[in-house]
Parts: structure tokens; sequence; C-alpha cells
């Protein structure tokens, strides 16, 4: 069930790419979808990730393996450093 709404928070994120213009906001929308998600139940991660070569920083949100608003394979691509 926590999948399935946490599908929902990210469906409704999703939607709301067209406003924002910029690719360097996945800090900003992932903290936006961790509240939403928490503020309905949903025991989400934020996770927070680096490389070195070039450095490069991005995050994202989990719930368990789920990677709510990101795809495997671009969060394959960081180490991750931080997960609250």
């Amino acid at each position: 069930m926590d999948q399935v709404k946490a599908g929902l928070v990210a469906q409704a994120f999703a939607r709301t790419g067209p406003f924002f213009p910029t690719d360097d906001r996945c800090l900003s929308i992932s903290i936006a979808i961790m509240m939403a998600m928490l503020d309905r139940g949903i025991p989400a991660t934020l996770v927070i990730g680096v490389r070195t070569a070039p450095f490069s920083a991005h995050c994202w949100v989990q719930l368990d393996a789920l990677l709510v608003n990101d795809d495997l394979e671009t969060a394959r691509s960081f180490s991750p450093i931080l997960a609250v």
C-alpha cells in the first residue's frame, strides 16, 4: 500500500516538471516529495549520493528498494553518502 501511495506522490510532483525549467532541482524536489510522503505516513528515505570523476552530487527518495523520483540507471552512478 505504501508503494501505491508513494507512486501517487511521485506522479503529482512529476506533473510539476514543466513549471521548473532547470535540471538542478533534485534536492528541492526530493525534500518536497519526502515531506509529502512523511505527511501521509509513508516511511521514505532521502538519499544523497556523489561521484568523483567528474565530481557531481545528486539526491533521490526511496521507499525500501523502490526509487520514487529517479531511475535506477541514474541513481546507480552515484555512491550514497547520506540517507535520512
